[in-house]
């Protein structure tokens, strides 16, 4: 008996395969030959997330999620959904390579990125931590159909309360807890920051979850119609 190729396959079956196969098998395929790697890409890239992690330089504070640098610029072209932590410190603490992480394509299409800020242990909470060159790389982000920024009290690594704030209440805000009112004003930052380049932002309020919602994907369709 002949052995079974799985390229002898009708290539709709073949295609009707992959989306059904498991993500980790996909990321198997794709070791198997140029032919087979070239079929499961599209598979695997719209089902898969790629993670980034910006301003992250403790490994004890990350030992399930390495830090990411940009990825190769072949597999970038291809990432159609992005997760993005950010540790909020002092700027003048960034080391060359964490923005450059950010830099993608704008006109490149892609799916969702969801944007995580929180902050590192032992680092005093700020009111506003952002500064205005902080909204350039974050622009660029322009690609993807739907951006979700969180801000959060809670670490990127591990639990964190040292410096939660308090709210006018005089209770703490929770680590895990994005709803907080000390949050706003940051929100605030960010719509007021992006929405030239995201569109108009909805502040989607669901306690605990709070959360900034673009849609950079309508926005521009909106401006080409306009034009």
């Amino acid at each position: 008996m002949a052995p079974f190729r799985l390229r002898d396959l009708p290539g709709e079956l073949r295609n009707n395969i992959y989306s059904k196969t498991p993500l980790s098998d996909k990321m198997t395929l794709l070791r198997t030959s140029r032919s087979i790697n070239s079929e499961v890409s599209p598979f695997f890239y719209e089902e898969a997330t790629y993670r980034i992690f910006v301003n992250v330089h403790h490994p004890s504070l990350y030992t399930k999620h390495p830090i990411t640098r940009p990825p190769l610029q072949h597999i970038k072209e291809k990432i159609q959904n992005l997760d993005v932590y950010w540790a909020l410190f002092e700027p003048e603490k960034r080391k060359e390579g964490d923005i450059e992480a950010l830099s993608w394509d704008p006109l490149i299409s892609r799916g969702l990125c969801r944007v995580f800020f929180g902050w590192c242990p032992g680092v005093p909470w700020l009111p506003v931590p952002f500064r205005d060159s902080d909204f350039e790389p974050l622009k660029t982000l322009a690609g993807f159909e739907t951006v979700e920024i969180r801000v959060g009290l809670k670490a990127l690594g591990r639990p964190h309360n040292h410096h939660a704030p308090k709210t006018n209440t005089g209770n703490t805000c929770t680590d895990s807890d994005t709803s907080c009112p000390m949050m706003l004003p940051m929100y605030d930052v960010l719509r007021n920051g992006l929405e030239s380049a995201f569109g108009v932002a909805e502040l989607r309020q669901n306690p605990p979850d709070h959360y900034l919602r673009f849609e950079p994907g309508k926005h521009l369709a909106d401006a080409v119609v306009k034009s």
